[in-house]
């Protein structure tokens, strides 16, 4: 992936990937009592962007490498266009580029795309949905995810 097309990638992987909140990572460290790690450490863990996962693009890019040709030039379209101002604008109906959006906008942005009456448009929520689920299980093919430790 190009820097742009990364920026993107992570504007959209942090937006939907979800913050636990204060209370509940507090009350996942406290019911895991390990003497390695403390408390404080399992809370920025539980609350950290998906962006901090270990090598979420390396991950990511594993993943689309496994993709037909045609889909991986779709995917490097949809985050060119997404990474400029009028492609961001056609897209989401917001000046770009959308990183440059808060969260919450990116969030509703993609989950508008889930119920779009436009095929092209649910199916780019749907595979962005999809990496973030790799990112979630932290490795790439034939590794270890470190999140699931």
């Amino acid at each position: 992936f190009s820097e742009s097309e990364r920026k993107v990638l992570f504007c959209i992987l942090d937006a939907l990937w979800a913050d636990v909140g204060e209370k509940s990572a507090r009350e996942m460290a406290a019911a895991y009592d390990r003497q390695d790690v403390g408390k404080e450490e399992i809370v920025a863990y539980a609350r950290r962007p998906a962006s901090s996962c270990g090598k979420a693009i390396e991950a990511v890019e594993a993943k689309v490498g496994c993709s037909t040709p045609e889909d991986i030039w779709e995917l490097h379209l949809v985050l060119k266009a997404l990474a400029s101002r009028s492609g961001c604008l056609a897209l989401t109906g917001k000046r770009g580029p959308i990183f440059r959006l808060q969260a919450s906008a990116v969030e509703d942005i993609v989950k508008s795309w889930v119920l779009s009456p436009l095929a092209p448009l649910r199916e780019t929520a749907k595979v962005f949905k999809l990496l973030v689920g790799v990112v979630a299980m932290g490795a790439a093919p034939g590794q270890e995810g470190v999140n699931w430790r």
